[in-house]
């Protein structure tokens, strides 16, 4: 809906091999291993949890993508920096059936959106009423675009760079990363 001239490959490329949902990394994104040696393992996070990774003047932290989509809007502090996250979707489960029936429903990151933002003079945000948007402190509605968090008055709090990868690999470049734990409350005792 928001990108009416978009164009998508066809999946029957001629090639012998499969590209239907999943495909042809199904078993990968199926298993909890890695296709290579892993020389630092850290178990923070399960090895091949999808993570959106940030790194502000050297403050890195690692924002799982299960909580960022529970949550929809994150605002943390990393360093000196305020930022916020945005988070739209979540992953999906694709039911694999006729070609490999054996892996029956396989969940990966799909279908999601994830953008972090830099929060003006300490800013907090809250879900909007409707998807690309956001609130701030005082109740006006803020739009969620690409290059920034846009106010009303045309304010516009900038994109701070983020990368979506798996938990293993985000931190094998950053062995000192933080983890984001949820402010949410839990239930039960």
């Amino acid at each position: 809906a928001r990108h009416p001239d978009t164009q998508v490959l066809a999946a029957h490329t001629g090639a012998d091999r499969s590209y239907l949902l999943g495909f042809p990394h199904l078993e990968y994104f199926s298993s909890g291993d890695t296709a290579f040696p892993v020389s630092r393992t850290d178990d923070r996070q399960l090895t091949k949890a999808w993570v959106y990774g940030i790194d502000v003047d050297g403050t890195t932290k690692a924002y799982p993508l299960r909580t960022v989509f529970s949550e929809g809007v994150v605002n943390d502090r990393m360093g000196e920096v305020d930022v916020v996250l945005v988070g739209e979707g979540r992953g999906r489960g694709i039911r694999v059936e006729g070609e490999l029936p054996m892996y029956g429903e396989v969940r990966y990151f799909a279908g999601g959106t994830i953008r972090a933002y830099e929060r003006p003079d300490g800013e907090s945000f809250s879900r909007g009423f409707n998807t690309g948007t956001v609130l701030d402190g005082r109740g006006r509605t803020w739009q969620v675009t690409e290059d920034g968090l846009v106010s009303p008055d045309g304010e516009v709090a900038p994109r701070v760079f983020g990368q979506l990868l798996y938990w293993f690999a985000w931190q094998a470049f950053h062995p000192d990363t933080d983890v984001y734990e949820t402010m949410l409350p839990t239930a039960g005792p």
